[in-house]
């Protein structure tokens, strides 16, 4: 098996490194330690919920137990918490939500409850009620990412610093990007359509109508980190690379969770990240369509936690044993149109 070299240390090279490593495979990781890149902001929750549609999220029959097993196994492995599991409360803005979730519960049973009760959302008397995911939680993603990089700094396999794609590339290992919306700039992969989205999460003060350690979620959300910070969020503003805050955005934020909890909230911070998102939202993995050694795994978008376990473990498969990609998955999908165009 020749050694496999991941470009980019967030969230999929993380996921992918840990993937390979446990099938035996010598990896090592190249990162740049870019602040503004999504991982480092990301809020990493889950939520098996489609709340658009009120229906269970994508593939999350098999995207939810990959993750719990994933990460799980994971924390034996580095001696760290690194999943807190907690319910999700969703305040339901108006009758017509509220009629949405009740005909859809049969479908949401899984994962749903519109009739618990909850003391801290009783208490908040909102008129449409609320509804309650337990199974949703919160990946600890900044310790992750330190403990990973730990870890291969161990094995010898970590490399600070940026990785040329201009130079000649060795041919007896596969190199595999895992660099977000930079890609784009990957002179190999720069036709894939992955965008780069601006996003942002506020640190507050702690609330006063809100102690509670479930996530509330009213449009946009606000949970206790394991850190221990108050967060909120998000926006997202597609095709948009600014690394500063956008105008208007901390208040697009507050608005809905203030008018939940009645009360004025107080910013602390604003972090800044650039979301990878392919253009049909799925992720993105497989070989380039010439150069076979060279590769990419990300486009995870806004359900990353969910989405980069299962899909690293079946790219790991397809690295190790040749198992086939999923098509909704491979980058052959995007071949005729953009990279058959392109040339």
């Amino acid at each position: 098996m020749k050694r496999v070299t991941i470009i980019g240390q967030g969230l999929a090279g993380s996921v992918l490194a840990f993937s390979l490593y446990k099938r035996g495979v010598q990896v090592r990781i190249v990162d740049n330690n870019w602040k503004n890149a999504a991982s480092k902001v990301a809020a990493g929750m889950w939520n098996p919920v489609n709340f658009r549609r009120m229906i269970p999220g994508w593939r999350v029959e098999d995207l939810l137990p990959s993750m719990l097993k994933f990460f799980s196994e994971l924390e034996s492995e580095l001696d760290v918490k690194l999943l807190h599991q907690k319910h999700l409360i969703r305040r339901i803005p108006d009758e017509a939500s509220r009629k949405l979730w009740k005909n859809q519960e049969e479908k949401l049973q899984k994962y749903s409850d519109l009739k618990a009760s909850l003391a801290e959302a009783d208490a908040m008397n909102w008129p449409n009620g609320y509804g309650i995911i337990p199974s949703c939680g919160v990946l600890d993603i900044p310790l992750f990412l330190e403990k990973t990089k730990r870890f291969f700094i161990n094995q010898d396999a970590y490399c600070m610093g940026e990785f040329s794609w201009n130079e000649p590339l060795p041919d007896d290992e596969l190199i595999i990007s895992c660099e977000g919306y930079a890609t784009r700039n990957n002179p190999y992969f720069n036709w894939v359509p992955i965008g780069a989205n601006h996003g942002e999460i506020l640190e507050i003060k702690d609330p006063q109508n809100w102690n509670s350690s479930n996530i509330l979620n009213c449009g946009k959300f606000l949970f206790k980190a394991p850190n221990g910070v108050w967060k909120a969020g998000s926006v997202y503003v597609p095709e948009n690379e600014q690394l500063t805050p956008i105008d208007g955005a901390a208040d697009e934020i507050k608005e809905p969770i203030e008018k939940a909890l009645k009360e004025r909230l107080s910013i602390n911070n604003i972090t800044v990240g650039i979301r990878p998102t392919s253009k049909d939202r799925a992720p993105v993995m497989g070989f380039h369509p010439e150069t076979k050694n060279i590769g990419i795994f990300g486009g995870l978008g806004t359900k990353g936690v969910l989405n980069a376990p299962f899909f690293a473990e079946q790219f790991s498969e397809h690295i190790c044993n040749g198992k086939e990609i999923d098509r909704e998955v491979a980058i052959d999908r995007f071949l005729k149109k953009h990279y058959d165009k392109k040339n």
